[in-house]
């Protein structure tokens, strides 16, 4: 295996990253489909928090990634906010 080999590994099934260097691993960040799968709603919800700034996309312009670490702390509800909830009215 060479160094490119070894700084990134992919799983084909899930569509999921990990970047490793110097013994590090980053954030693994999964597409729309299985964000929305590992909080139990739908996809149009988890873009919907994504423009509301309740979680951060990632990835390109064709394809959304979400931090799984964000999304396991928004299910938990350790970022203090309710993403359920609505957004302030403005009257």
């Amino acid at each position: 295996m060479n160094e490119t080999e070894a700084e990134t590994e992919t799983t084909a099934e899930t569509g999921t990253d990990t970047f490793t260097r110097a013994g590090a691993a980053r954030k693994t960040r999964v597409p729309t489909s299985l964000a929305a799968l590992a909080l139990g709603v739908r996809e149009s919800t988890i873009r919907q928090w994504a423009r509301r700034g309740k979680i951060t996309r990632y990835g390109t312009r064709r394809q959304a990634l979400y931090d799984l670490d964000e999304l396991t702390a928004l299910a938990v509800g350790t970022t203090g906010t309710d993403p359920a909830a609505p957004g302030p009215r403005t009257s």
